[in-house]
């Protein structure tokens, strides 16, 4: 993809423009100046240009004389602004698991971001890999590789400091505010951005969940299995799996089986007895948590498909097609 096709979520920018009203400037102008329309960040299933994205931190670095600009924006932010990819880390049970989880969702944030976790032995690497350098570089480096860090810190409600972090750029004459956020050894003309953990830290536990949003998923999720299923059946104890499991992506029979302590040919025998499969089941349950998701105007019709297990939002459209013969968007607008 071209790097001027690359979008974000309408969350991001102004995710940005909050944060730099720290230093008494007026978001709404921020995003007006870097050619943010309304429409296109009030629409919770708009994304927005790569491009207007340089533009709003090519005004704030403009605006804010202080060259540490881009990790002071991220600072203070709240993880959950960011919608689908806030609500899977806490999900997670460790921070692993959290980390393998914003690594698969990266890109529905911004398409230029891939996250890469590596553990070797002792040290675990999580590197921000990007399809190209912003100009100006480092605010936004900055802001990326501060943000990561202080939601790790968040959802593990703890002060953990990186063993390293790195920066692609050279070393700036002024540091402090490197060394008060990150409290680890500083390493420059890096490769990438990049923490260095311990190995170790990636089985720690995730101490936070978001009561609000979590909440209300499990409740729509149980109200569907409800419906769909009055007793305790193989079905229903699938589609119990099916929740926990199909926002990380892990909805296929074998993980499923291995779930319910069986083989997946022992789950589909059993589903057969009771008269339906495994993909039935999984069709009928993604169907009807998709209408209860779309009631929802603060989940992003894309972040629907993910939250269904779907790896690509494709695939959800022709399937949400085949089951209402219209669209995920033109199904929700009829119902608001």
């Amino acid at each position: 993809m071209a790097d001027h096709d690359q979008t974000a979520i309408a969350r991001l920018p102004l995710f940005i423009a909050r944060g730099a009203a720290r230093f008494g400037l007026d978001p709404d102008d921020l995003l007006r100046q870097a050619g943010f329309r309304e429409t296109e960040l009030n629409d919770p299933d708009a994304r927005v240009a790569i491009a207007k994205l340089r533009r709003l931190w090519a005004v704030i670095a403009e605006r804010v004389p202080d060259p540490a600009v881009g990790m002071l924006v991220a600072e203070n932010r709240v993880m959950r602004d960011l919608g689908l990819v806030s609500y899977t880390v806490r999900l997670s049970g460790t921070l692993g698991e959290a980390l393998r989880r914003l690594a698969r969702y990266s890109q529905i944030v911004a398409e230029d971001l891939v996250v890469a976790v590596r553990r070797r032995e002792d040290r675990a690497e999580v590197e921000l890999q990007r399809a190209f350098l912003y100009e100006p570089v480092r605010p936004p480096v900055d802001f990326r590789l501060y943000a990561l860090l202080s939601g790790i810190r968040i959802v593990m409600q703890r002060e953990l400091s990186p063993l390293e972090a790195h920066f692609p750029y050279p070393a700036p004459a002024d540091t402090a505010t490197h060394r008060r956020l990150f409290r680890c050894p500083l390493r420059f003309e890096a490769k990438a951005p990049r923490l260095v953990l311990r190995g170790s830290d990636l089985d720690l536990p995730i101490a936070t969940a978001d009561p609000t949003l979590l909440g209300y998923l499990d409740r729509l999720a149980e109200q569907a299995r409800q419906e769909l299923s009055r007793d305790d059946s193989t079905a229903d104890g699938v589609r119990r799996v099916l929740w926990q499991e199909m926002p990380g992506g892990n909805a296929a029979i074998g993980t499923v089986a291995a779930r319910l302590g069986l083989s997946g040919r022992s789950l589909q025998r059993r589903l057969a007895e009771e008269g339906t499969s495994f993909k039935e089941v999984l069709d009928s349950f993604r169907r009807g948590l998709a209408r209860r998701l779309l009631d929802q105007r603060d989940v992003a019709v894309y972040e629907v498909a993910y939250l269904l297990g779907y790896s690509d939002p494709s695939a959800f459209h022709r399937a949400f097609r085949r089951w209402h013969g219209e669209s995920p968007r033109r199904f929700r607008v009829s119902r608001h």
